[in-house]
């Protein structure tokens, strides 16, 4: 079944992938499946412009914790290390519990963009009709 919006998202999800694919991938472009995990990665712990966050915080609640920070601690692990269990068990219920606002800010910051996509879907489809309007009129007289 095809579902216009959601297919949209999907098409522009794999263009997206796609180009990050491209940056990562040797000259040889055989390697894209062994790739595949490190532009995912990348997709997932950039900051989306729409929504303001990136899509694994939306997910799950927190920021990425990146290979980097686990290297080379940062003051984020370094404090979380420095916690009980009980503390942050307490800390991760309260950013869970926060999370369906965050998501909720987010899907109102994306909705900000999708009434001009609308309108010019709108507006192409009206232009078609009257394309088709035109070619009948056409091939009728």
């Amino acid at each position: 079944m095809y579902y216009a919006a959601a297919n949209g998202l999907a098409e522009a999800f794999n263009k997206t992938l796609c180009n990050l694919l491209k940056k990562v991938v040797a000259k040889s472009k055989r390697d894209w499946h062994e790739r595949i995990g490190e532009a995912l990665w990348a997709y997932r712990t950039t900051v989306r412009t729409p929504t303001q966050a990136t899509p694994y915080a939306l997910v799950y609640g927190v920021e990425a914790v990146l290979p980097l920070e686990q290297q080379i601690p940062s003051l984020r692990i370094a404090i979380q290390e420095g916690l009980t269990e009980e503390e942050n068990a307490r800390i991760r219920l309260e950013e869970l519990e926060a999370l369906d606002e965050k998501r909720l800010e987010a899907q109102q910051g994306s909705s900000v963009t999708k009434p001009d996509c609308l309108g010019r879907s709108i507006k192409r489809y009206a232009q078609r009709l009257q394309m088709e309007a035109r070619k009948r009129k056409n091939s009728i007289t």
